[in-house]
């Protein structure tokens, strides 16, 4: 499966738009060219309508000289291509933003230690600022290092090696650098590049063939990147494990109320203790919808005690305020169905002791309990194993007392 990865899109788009300005603005220069040249070499004058309707300003400071018309095309080659340069790299550090999105698997590193002061925690008001912290972090160290800091970085965390994509990473390097002497040296060779590339050159030029090639070479590079990547994002990241996939329920809840009551554990910032846990109604609440004024419907995932805490929490205070509440599990449950109640509590408990009739019972009790009280027949019949666990009734089998 192909991944929308936004920041190889922008990329692409950002070639597209350099290359066309490039050859616009090419073409705009050498017309003013020709048309200075044509107002001279026919002793035309400027700023005055012509005889074909055409009125062109006095060209100053715009030279066409021999000397100046050529520096103006290596700047404009410069410019454009330190700007390709960067866009490359905002490319690589942007993917990484991509990925984090997709998948945490990539960053579980237990060698990359982060340390927060206690006063840091505390002001957090969710798990989403401590991973905008993480990824903010690892994003900055790699735009302020070099290209082989991130090609070390996408071989150790994604395990692919973009230095042996086309046209290859001695051609990246020198892609990098030459960028790098534009910027910081106005294209002054120094001693280190000249050994690099083994060159007497004591400057770097951008000219079109160059531009063209490199525009090319890095639409290939970015393709095989962005490949490699939908590759291992569809085989290695996400894949979750048992024990994950199992460790969390699903609930959808449906509240009725008076018109547009509003509850306050549906805030944000709503905190509440799940046993000895902490915990805040973001966490888990995963979608609020407003059905119509008189009924919120909402979703809710978490870990089971949690799960247990929060919903015994809006059931007490539906129960107090006379609402209607209603439940029904989606996730790692074996029945379908909608229930009023899917939790066992002591309340419930309770409910089927006084449903059950006296023993023996007739085989299959459990779900014409299940029935009356609209509970699942695993909830109910977890609540009559209880009640034999706790003394209230005897075990049996097969509809038969067991002494």
């Amino acid at each position: 499966m192909k991944r929308n990865l936004k920041s190889y899109t922008n990329f692409l788009n950002e070639l597209l738009v350099l290359e066309r300005f490039y050859f616009a603005t090419k073409y705009a220069y050498e017309e003013t060219e020709n048309v200075i040249n044509f107002i001279r070499n026919n002793k035309l004058k400027f700023a005055k309508e012509t005889d074909f309707g055409l009125t062109v300003g006095k060209p100053n400071p715009f030279s066409v000289k021999k000397r100046a018309r050529t520096t103006r095309r290596n700047i404009i080659l410069e410019i454009i291509y330190v700007r390709i340069v960067s866009a490359l790299e905002v490319l690589l550090v942007d993917l990484i933003r991509d990925v984090f999105i997709l998948t945490k698997e990539p960053f579980k590193r237990q060698d990359i230690k982060h340390q927060f002061s206690q006063g840091e925690l505390l002001s957090l008001d969710s798990t989403t600022s401590i991973l905008n912290m993480i990824i903010n972090k690892e994003c900055r160290k790699l735009s302020s290092g070099g290209y082989n800091d991130i090609v070390k970085y996408y071989k150790r965390h994604f395990n692919i090696e973009i230095g042996s994509f086309h046209p290859g990473n001695k051609r990246m390097e020198e892609i990098h650098d030459r960028r790098h002497l534009l910027v910081h040296k106005l294209g002054k060779t120094d001693k280190a590049y000249r050994k690099k590339y083994n060159t007497t050159s004591t400057s770097v030029f951008i000219n079109e063939e160059y531009l063209l090639e490199t525009i090319s070479d890095l639409r290939s590079f970015s393709s095989l990147l962005k490949n490699q990547l939908d590759y291992r994002l569809n085989n290695d990241f996400n894949k979750p494990t048992k024990k994950q996939s199992l460790s969390k329920k699903m609930r959808v809840i449906e509240l009725h109320h008076p018109e547009n009551y509003e509850f306050e554990f549906l805030s944000k910032d709503y905190e509440f203790w799940a046993g000895d846990e902490y915990c805040k109604s973001n966490s888990i609440i995963k979608k609020i919808e407003k059905v119509d004024l008189e009924t919120t419907k909402l979703e809710v995932v978490g870990e089971v005690q949690v799960l247990k805490s929060f919903l015994r929490l809006i059931r007490r205070r539906c129960k107090k305020n006379g609402f209607e509440f209603k439940e029904k599990g989606l996730s790692n449950d074996n029945n379908n169905g909608g229930f009023s109640q899917k939790l066992l509590d002591e309340e419930l408990i309770l409910k089927i002791k006084s449903e059950l009739p006296e023993q023996p019972w007739e085989k299959g009790i459990h779900k014409l309990i299940a029935t009356k009280l609209n509970v699942s027949n695993k909830i109910s019949s977890s609540g009559i194993q209880q009640l034999i666990a706790n003394g209230d009734f005897k075990m049996q089998i097969d509809g038969k007392i067991v002494e």
